[in-house]
């Protein structure tokens, strides 16, 4: 066992020149960026008081229906790759906006509450996923849910169809809980509910991940990206190339890593969300995995069971829909819930993914309708 631990902790992450740049998909990557643009959201954090500033790209009409994609922890908005937020702005069609969370990319960078020493910020928090004595979150998730409500509010977006994924549908969450006037539906990617106990990474896959770059060159921080998604990937291959194409571009946009341990940590001190998720209102879907070693396949079971009442015992393992009766100002609706599986998936979407992904979110989002135009 100790040896496993071991190999795992130092097993080498090949050389940058293992893989080659796709000039093609490195130009299109380019150009789906030329919209960037960074705002200050109009609220202050709660916790911090800090101004936050959110750098935001966008797709399809300001016309068209919003949906807001959330990303996952430490990644930027460009991990939602540009085809598959053209896809699904063309579907609906839909305004489609993927952002930066707070401490990534381009956005607000909160070094001034950090305090802890370097590596047991980026270790133990990962290490001790299933515990809570970590003893210090300088931010929560309802303040990095805060930050997409008030990007919307920057961009006078009333309402959005909300999509997040890993830790980014732990935030999206949170919206749909905090603001439910605002979310028209919510899409839950490879997440959890927050329960104490879920399931959770092996050790040695912890160990494996809290590996750093070999340094912060672009072509190094791409590699260990290409290194850490075939360690998540499930039971697929992956295209090297593509994804260190794509990592190398976010690493020349920013190489910041800093947020990595406030992000977990935020993760880690949220309450379980099981109970509010039961009196959700919105149409949902949840979408997992059942290869996931990093949030495995029993989070998306747990995630489907708060959303349609039931047990986790009580919920199939396969793709299925349930209509959830509710009362709502004295009036009985049907609300859509939906248990979306993926044989085979880890916890990464592939270009395979994205007409799958898109037609889950379309079907969601039109149990919810339109909703005012913005």
């Amino acid at each position: 066992m100790l040896s496993q631990l071991w190999q795992n902790f130092t097993c080498e992450i090949p050389e940058a020149s293992t893989y080659r740049v796709d000039e093609e998909y490195e130009q299109s990557i380019s150009t789906a960026c030329s919209n960037e643009r960074i705002v200050t959201v109009p609220t202050r954090c709660r916790s911090t008081g800090a101004e936050v500033s959110v750098a935001y790209h966008t797709f399809g009409s300001p016309s068209n229906p919003c949906v807001l994609l959330v990303m996952g922890l430490n990644s930027q908005a460009i991990a939602w790759d540009h085809e598959f937020c053209e896809l699904l702005a063309a579907a609906g069609p839909y305004y489609v906006i993927r952002y930066d969370n707070r401490d990534c990319g381009k956005s607000s960078k909160f070094e001034s509450v950090t305090w802890t020493p370097k590596m047991l910020h980026y270790a133990l928090p990962q290490l001790l996923w299933k515990d809570r004595f970590y003893c210090y979150a300088p931010y929560t998730l309802s303040d990095m849910a805060a930050d997409g409500m008030g990007l919307l509010d920057a961009l006078h977006i009333s309402k959005a169809h909300v999509v997040g994924i890993s830790m980014g549908g732990m935030i999206a969450q949170v919206m749909a809980i905090e603001y439910p006037d605002r979310v028209l539906s919510l899409t839950s990617i490879m997440s959890a509910v927050g329960r104490h106990g879920q399931a959770g990474a092996s050790l040695p896959t912890k160990l494996t991940l809290i590996r750093q770059p070999k340094s912060l060159h672009h072509d190094d921080v791409a590699a260990y990206r290409v290194w850490w998604a075939q360690k998540v990937c499930g039971n697929r291959n992956v295209d090297v190339n593509r994804v260190f194409t794509l990592a190398r571009f976010g690493a020349v946009r920013s190489t910041y890593r800093g947020g990595l341990p406030r992000q977990t940590a935020a993760i880690m001190h949220a309450p379980c969300r099981d109970a509010a998720l039961r009196r959700l209102k919105v149409p949902a879907l949840v979408i997992h995995g059942d290869a996931d070693v990093l949030v495995p396949f029993e989070n998306g079971i747990d995630t489907f069971a708060a959303l349609t009442n039931q047990t986790s015992d009580s919920v199939p393992r396969t793709t299925t829909t349930v209509y959830v009766d509710s009362s709502e100002a004295g009036v009985k609706r049907r609300r859509y819930v939906r248990l979306s599986v993926k044989e085979g998936m880890g916890h990464v979407l592939f270009q395979e993914d994205f007409d799958w992904v898109v037609r889950e979110i379309v079907s969601v989002a039109k149990e919810a309708g339109t909703g005012t135009p913005n």
